[in-house]
């Protein structure tokens, strides 16, 4: 099944009179009369036609939504990364061995083999896709939220201002979640440059764990915020107009101590 919002060529989080006017906009451009009387495109615009019954009431709209999130909740990864070096009991258990096995050599061999650099690029390059999808997942959810204020909060229930600071504080949710997938990129491309490199591997690794460690931490941190965002999003859709404020205060406190 195609997605609506794309059918009419707006975005998910956009209110009834974008809609509106998408589908009016459509509709002199991609009518039967218009486009040619083919079976094509009455196929079109019957597709139309049904994208706009469903996306311009509030409560098929909603339905739909559920549905579309309930979907790529399925195919979700897990609820938070996994931090990386459990094979070594965590970062800081696998630098102490590191940092011993390099300034003590000679005991070190006598007490047991050498990390493993194949094992810890392996490791690494797990948990940069790991993370990866946890970034599209943190998308999904702010998406998600945002369509569902869009969809299921009525224009008479939240003031133009109030509307506009939810906007605000989820764009700057956005930004944040943009900086994850950039810094998760950046990290991607030094693991294939270390990778091509001969130049002491375990030691350009080593340094490289400690930026994925910290990325790691950063992607749960985001899990907590926009969890909660997520939270007072859905608390709006039947909250009285009085409490849409408050809401949306909570919203912003959340964004306001989100530590990256």
């Amino acid at each position: 099944m195609s997605n609506l919002y794309t059918i009419l060529g707006v975005e998910p989080g956009a209110d009834a009179p974008t809609i509106k006017k998408a589908f009016h906009k459509l509709s002199l451009t991609r009518h039967p009369d218009k486009a040619g009387n083919s079976a094509a495109a009455h196929r079109r615009y019957v597709a139309i036609v049904e994208a706009y019954e469903v996306l311009s009431d509030a409560a098929q709209r909603r339905t739909y939504d559920d549905d579309e999130d309930n979907a790529a909740e399925d195919a979700r990864p897990g609820p938070r990364p996994s931090r990386p070096f459990a094979e070594f009991g965590g970062y800081r258990a696998f630098a102490a061995e590191f940092l011993r096995q390099r300034t003590q050599p000679r005991r070190a061999a006598a007490s047991g083999p050498e990390l493993p650099v194949d094992l810890l690029r392996a490791c690494l390059a797990r948990q940069m896709d790991e993370i990866a999808d946890d970034v599209e997942a943190l998308r999904r959810g702010i998406d998600r939220a945002l369509r569902r204020v869009a969809a299921g909060v009525e224009p008479e229930c939240m003031s133009a201002s109030c509307r506009r600071r939810y906007q605000e504080v989820i764009d700057r949710v956005w930004e944040r979640v943009d900086g994850l997938a950039s810094e998760s990129g950046d990290l991607r491309f030094s693991l294939e440059r270390t990778a091509d490199s001969a130049e002491s591997p375990a030691y350009l690794y080593f340094g490289l764990g400690y930026s994925v460690d910290r990325l790691a931490a950063g992607v749960e941190r985001a899990w907590q915020a926009v969890e909660e965002i997520k939270y007072y999003s859905r608390e709006m859709l039947d909250a009285a107009p009085e409490m849409m404020a408050p809401l949306v205060g909570k919203v912003c406190a959340t964004v306001n101590s989100w530590r990256r």
